[in-house]
């Protein structure tokens, strides 16, 4: 029988103004490792880690998109092989960068009819009739377009990593076969700040991580009492990520890192 050992540090890192806390778990037995060289699983949900990913993705990046491009297909497009759509977006990501755009973030959904349908986040204003031309010109026939201005970036993030999030939308039809991701981006998801707070009596670390997730169930409750949604997170977790903290995210930080027993940090 294996001795559990009560690790003696937390782990931080901030992405903006969203955080993630962990106690180290350690490593997995030889016998849970996944075969070297083992094909992954082909991805058919959109799953919590994924839309996890989009939403710091986000929370970082998020202020710096302006607009939003809506790409869709022809009313008799069905699709099959998404490789092919993929292609498709690849296409039309080279022309926005060859035509001034710096960052962008794709994100796709699945129609009732069985076709695909792209949002694409920009960083400036495109002219609809280019966005237009140019998707027409990637499918060879033309489809419906559009772009609209991020009047409201709150709303956005919601939408993009929430409600496009639904099961109907985010679960790939049956027979349909490559896949791939569910969104992407040429900015990577990397941590502002990271370090790891070490204590000499394990249950400090503990307590912090107790406490903070304690005052972020505080948190979610208001938000659902506003929103008239529940917020649920899994009962049995060795971390978990805290968003939504806007223009507090220096006071929790600052708090976390000095307001529990003075622990020794380790950038």
């Amino acid at each position: 029988m294996q001795t559990r050992v009560r690790q003696k540090t937390l782990r931080v890192k901030r992405f903006g103004p969203a955080f993630q806390l962990s106690k180290p778990i350690g490593k997995k037995p030889q016998g849970d490792l996944k075969e070297v060289g083992a094909k992954r699983s082909p991805i058919s949900i959109f799953t919590f880690a994924s839309r996890r990913r989009l939403r710091l993705h986000l929370e970082m990046y998020g202020e710096s998109y302006t607009h939003e491009i809506t790409l869709t297909y022809p009313g008799e497009w069905v699709t099959t092989d998404v490789r092919i759509e993929q292609k498709h977006m690849a296409a039309f990501l080279r022309k926005l960068l060859a035509h001034g755009v710096e960052f962008y973030l794709w994100r796709k959904e699945y129609q009732e009819r069985g076709a695909i349908h792209w949002h694409v986040l920009v960083d400036r204003f495109i002219n609809k009739d280019w966005v237009r031309d140019s998707w027409a010109g990637v499918l060879g026939a033309p489809a419906r377009t559009r772009i609209d201005k991020i009047r409201d970036k709150d709303r956005m993030r919601r939408y993009l990593s929430c409600y496009l999030g639904k099961l109907e939308q985010s679960t790939v039809p049956d027979g349909v076969v490559g896949h791939g991701r569910w969104w992407g981006s040429n900015r990577p998801i990397k941590p502002t700040d990271e370090l790891t707070l070490h204590f000499d009596d394990p249950k400090e670390a503990t307590t912090i991580l107790r406490n903070m997730d304690r005052w972020y169930g505080v948190q979610l409750k208001g938000w659902g009492a506003v929103s008239g949604k529940v917020y649920r997170r899994p009962a049995r977790r060795a971390g978990f990520t805290i968003f939504g903290v806007g223009d507090r995210a220096e006071y929790v930080f600052t708090r976390l890192v000095t307001g529990y027993g003075n622990p020794e940090i380790l950038l």
